[in-house]
């Protein structure tokens, strides 16, 4: 009996090994096959995370470096390359300062990354000759505030830069950074302790099967394509029986600030305040920047996401400079261009190269600076 069943178990593990020696020679013909006759064919993903990053232990996920691929999501297919430092951004870009001009850091999420339009529709790759400085891209997609405070910790310094800018996107920032998961990865967090902040991050480990699915998808051609192909018909299907995907229509008061909200920003008035001091002691110059809420523009209702005047008010107390652009978004001269994008939130072409013009053109900064305590200043 032992014989036989030692018979039985050799005979079934040599039958799956050699089906699974099969199916990698099928897959090797197939990718064969596929390269020769597509050459120039380029790697397409949907999610930001897992085609533009890799696992990092420190950031949770980080910025692929030396990558060109296809953002295919939302209904576009957007070109989007990503340089040496991993950064959306040139080639060219040097940590030291060559040319001696004005230089600035933005940190951000998706909205710096420029989700959704191209790479030289990116506020940051905009030419701007006239105001003689350069913003170096540090936007990556899911990050909150804390993962953007590591990325300054652990890059963003070694830049020879004048200036740093946070960008807070309030309407997810100040949660993601009270979360120890977003968007299916692991990432780390901060907790206060004793008035400090404390370094989560021991959870953050690699997931073995996403991990093999991503890398399937970013170094087999045909596997990517069948992805891409699959994941087209299904949003066509989608579309046809549900109509466009539209971004949420909430429109924000003052109630809908919840007591998580109050704890998370409390949280982010922390790590802001701590990257502002570790900003300061390399003589750079450091302010915040809103992201204006889409909503309350397209149905005119005169202002920002209610958790931005909160915050404000934190930020002043703590004497950071701030820049509230969301009424310079939704004056009657900008309603005639479509800011945003027509199926999410993010910026559109148009709205990048505004946003653009309220980080750099000296008018509209002193509009937008440190907006709701100016009778305060003054």
């Amino acid at each position: 009996m032992k014989l036989k069943s030692f018979s039985r178990t050799k005979t079934f593990t040599f039958t799956i090994l050699a089906q699974f020696l099969a199916l990698l020679i099928l897959l090797g013909l197939a990718e064969g096959a596929f390269r020769l006759l597509n050459p120039n064919y380029d790697l397409r993903g949907r999610n930001e995370r897992g085609f533009f990053c890799v696992f990092d232990s420190v950031l949770g996920w980080a910025p692929k470096k030396n990558f060109m691929g296809i953002h295919e999501k939302d209904g576009f297919a957007i070109p989007v390359h990503q340089n040496q430092f991993g950064l959306r951004t040139s080639d060219r870009l040097l940590m030291k300062n060559p040319e001696g001009k004005r230089r600035i850091i933005v940190l951000g999420d998706s909205y710096v990354w420029g989700y959704g339009v191209g790479d030289k529709d990116v506020f940051t790759e905009l030419e701007k000759p006239q105001y003689d400085a350069e913003l170096i891209n540090f936007g990556v997609s899911g990050y909150g505030t804390d993962q953007e405070y590591l990325l300054y910790k652990k890059l963003g310094k070694n830049f020879e830069v004048d200036e740093v800018t946070l960008v807070i996107t309030p309407y997810n920032d100040f949660m993601n950074n009270i979360a120890s998961k977003q968007y299916g990865y692991k990432k780390p967090y901060f907790k206060i302790v004793d008035d400090q902040l404390q370094l989560i991050s021991d959870h953050v480990k690699q997931h073995s099967l996403k991990n093999m699915r991503n890398w399937l998808n970013n170094n087999l051609y045909a596997f990517n394509y069948i992805n891409s192909l699959v994941r087209n018909i299904k949003q066509h299907l989608e579309s046809k029986n549900k109509g466009a995907s539209t971004p949420k229509l909430a429109v924000l008061d003052s109630n809908s600030v919840t007591d998580p909200d109050r704890y998370s920003m409390k949280l982010t008035m922390q790590i802001v305040d701590d990257l502002r001091n570790l900003v300061n002691s390399q003589g750079r110059k450091f302010r915040v920047v809103f992201i204006p809420y889409k909503i309350h523009i397209n149905k005119e209702i005169n202002r920002n996401h209610p958790m931005v005047p909160l915050f404000a008010d934190r930020l002043h107390g703590k004497g950071i400079e701030y820049l509230e652009p969301f009424f310079i978004f939704s004056q009657p001269g900008e309603k005639k261009v479509d800011l945003f994008n027509q199926r999410d939130n993010h910026f559109s072409a148009a709205g990048h190269e505004l946003f653009a013009r309220t980080l750099l053109d000296p008018e509209l900064v002193e509009q937008t600076r440190n907006y709701y305590h100016k009778d305060a200043i003054r």
